[in-house]
């Protein structure tokens, strides 16, 4: 396990680092177009508000309710079917 002490120093170092790569000026041209791209991401985002919810709430509850609803019912008929072939 790894010490505050020695994951500070390897900040400090990585820190050091990131400050002695060069910099150069970014065109205004491609600025402008990074600019453009960035807000039309984000108003693509907020208009498709209700299909990024919905994405959510089937990522994160309606999928892994019927992945887990499968294998409860596969796991009682399995255990039913075992029990079955014992009897």
């Amino acid at each position: 396990m790894q010490t505050g002490e020695h994951d500070e120093s390897r900040d400090a170092r990585l820190d050091a680092l990131l400050r002695a790569l060069p910099s150069r000026e970014i065109d205004p041209g491609v600025d402008a177009r990074v600019l453009r791209r960035a807000r039309a991401v984000l108003v693509d985002q907020q208009e498709n508000g209700v299909m990024h919810v919905l994405q959510r709430l089937w990522e994160r509850a309606i999928a892994p309710v019927l992945v887990t609803g499968t294998v409860a019912t596969y796991l009682v008929w399995a255990v039913q079917s075992t029990s079955a072939l014992y009897r």
